[in-house]
């Protein structure tokens, strides 16, 4: 392993797991200080204060102006020793670990970042930074948000946190922190409280919000019922475009730990089902409440299927349980939904093909919505199979060691957990039903999507195309906001697998989203292939 030092990412990633967060308290020996300030909507500063404990020299993130949505850009403006000293830096670049060099007498250094709104110049300010934690680095963190009078800090409603780890001491852990600011008199940033929501947009989109999350009081009772876990006691959501930014198919929600969902405004849009939003919004919240249960002793780990497959679960039961009430409910949603429920032709498909556990998409067989369908589907399963199962399972996990430096290790870790619980083999946990894939199959037939026939499609779009006068503008007419006709092309975008990308941080293998592997033809350091591990886990 590399020195021990502060490596810090950029990037607007969906952290699968979070480290526990507490109340503010004085962390006991070995710690980082962490402070950022926003400087103006578009630029903060960050300061990291690192202990030094005999080291030579440590690595630091190194400046970047790529622009990048996931790894924004960043400026390594000075390192310094307690006295005010400064400490050099070297190999400061964009494709290598920056060098702070450190004097015998140093106790600590502080590394001085300018950042930049993942955003840029429009919507919600949003500020990224990575924090590694054992493995040689601080075991906690204190970290504390400022900014102008002017704004207003939505993330722990700008209150300090302090992180720590349950993983041992010797092994790598990491968090990402995104903070959200917006600003406090702006047209454009109307706070309402729902509930234990707080929703920031335009007034058109928290009305409509308000509207939505009347609907999903259901949600206590429901996290607890299929999780075992209480919903977080407070969620901001806030309204802003996602659709142009670099997110791939994340492009309707994104859920940032420890207590803000970003929301596009199109999952309110007039195309859409009228439950989707709903549906959207209990996705990730359901992220949110997984963070707060510290799987894997709390640490980072590497296994997207279950977090996205858990996520999609709560969703869809959601739907079944909740939201479509009626067989008209239920018929609106198979003709307009983007619910994540394969079809058995799909499911079919899907089930010939090797699962795609990190969502890496490797193979264009397949668009992404049936990985997160398939995904959603095994935990559904599971759930029917033994109804208090999940909580369980979701307990033992718990005290589960991450691995994040090892593609597999902590998906071998899950489903090695489940077989050792239920008795079932792997492919019998994976791909439940694949010995009858037939519509007679009551219980997959809870599973799987349903839909109607052509008459019924045409009547429902016909319906609500009338009825959309009453909650379109005053001066839209409904031909503006009709429906699709039934030949319309109306998949999802989450139901589209992007384009293959190079980046600089995944040359290897010239993935969009996939961890890095090392060349023996280009040595790499270790750090970058943890980076590029980092980017992968967007959801």
């Amino acid at each position: 392993m590399r020195q021990a030092g502060i490596k810090l990412l950029y990037s607007a990633s969906f952290i699968l797991a979070c480290f526990y967060v507490s109340v503010p308290s004085a962390f006991a020996g070995n710690a980082y200080d962490v402070q950022l300030k926003i400087i103006n909507p578009t630029t903060a500063e960050l300061r990291i204060i690192y202990p030094i404990s005999g080291q030579s020299s440590i690595a630091a993130l190194s400046s970047r102006h790529d622009g990048d949505f996931k790894m924004g850009y960043r400026t390594l403006i000075s390192a310094t020793a307690q006295d005010g000293s400064d400490r050099a830096i070297t190999h400061n670049t964009a494709t290598e670990d920056a060098q702070i060099a450190i004097q015998p007498n140093d106790t600590s250094v502080t590394l001085l970042y300018r950042l930049g709104s993942n955003f840029g110049d429009r919507g919600p300010s949003l500020f990224s930074f990575l924090l590694f934690f054992g493995g040689g680095y601080p075991a906690a963190a204190s970290v504390s948000f400022s900014g102008p009078a002017d704004m207003d800090i939505i993330t722990n409603q700008g209150q300090p946190l302090d992180i720590s780890s349950s993983n041992p001491q010797h092994l790598l852990s990491a968090r990402t922190l995104s903070v959200v600011a917006v600003p406090k008199r702006d047209s454009l940033f109307v706070r309402r409280n729902v509930g234990n929501f707080s929703v920031i947009g335009s007034k058109t989109k928290v009305d409509q919000a308000a509207v939505t999350l009347a609907k999903l009081s259901f949600a206590d009772e429901m996290f607890k019922d299929i999780f075992g876990i209480d919903v977080p006691r407070h969620i901001s959501i806030v309204f802003t475009e996602l659709r142009s930014t670099d997110l791939h198919f994340e492009i309707t929600g994104i859920a940032l730990d420890p207590d803000v969902i970003l929301i596009d405004p199109e999952n309110f849009s007039f195309g859409r089902a009228p439950n989707d939003a709903s549906k959207v919004i209990i996705h990730e919240v359901a992220h949110l409440a997984l963070d707060s249960k510290g799987i894997f002793l709390g640490a980072q780990y590497n296994a997207r299927w279950l977090d996205e497959g858990l996520a999609v679960f709560a969703q869809e039961y959601a739907a079944d349980k909740y939201l479509l009430k009626t067989d008209g409910d239920r018929e609106v949603d198979a003709v307009f939904s983007s619910q994540l429920k394969p079809s058995l032709s799909a499911l079919k498909t899907e089930y010939s093909l090797p699962f795609d556990y990190q969502f890496s998409n490797d193979s264009q067989a397949q668009p992404i919505g049936m990985t997160y369908a398939h995904a959603g589907l095994i935990w559904y399963n599971m759930y029917l199979k033994n109804r208090t199962f999940i909580p369980r399972y979701l307990d033992a996990l718990v005290g589960k060691t991450a691995n994040i430096t090892c593609t597999d290790c902590d998906t071998a870790a899950a489903l090695s957990l489940i077989q050792s619980v239920t008795g079932l083999s792997k492919d019998e946990v994976v791909y439940p039903y694949k010995n009858d894939l037939t519509e007679s199959n009551a219980q997959l037939s809870q599973l799987i999507r349903h839909g109607v026939d052509l008459e019924t499609e045409r009547r429902i779009k016909e319906s609500a195309s009338d009825d959309l006068v009453s909650y379109a503008p005053s001066n839209a007419t409904a031909e503006e906001f009709k429906f699709p006709r039934s030949d319309d092309s109306r998949k999802p975008p989450s139901a589209t697998r992007p384009p293959a990308a190079s980046s600089s941080m995944n040359t290897s293998q010239n993935r969009v989203i996939a961890p890095i592997s090392i060349s023996v033809q280009k040595p790499i350091s270790f750090f970058a292939k943890f980076r590029s591990w980092v980017m992968s886990l967007f959801r």
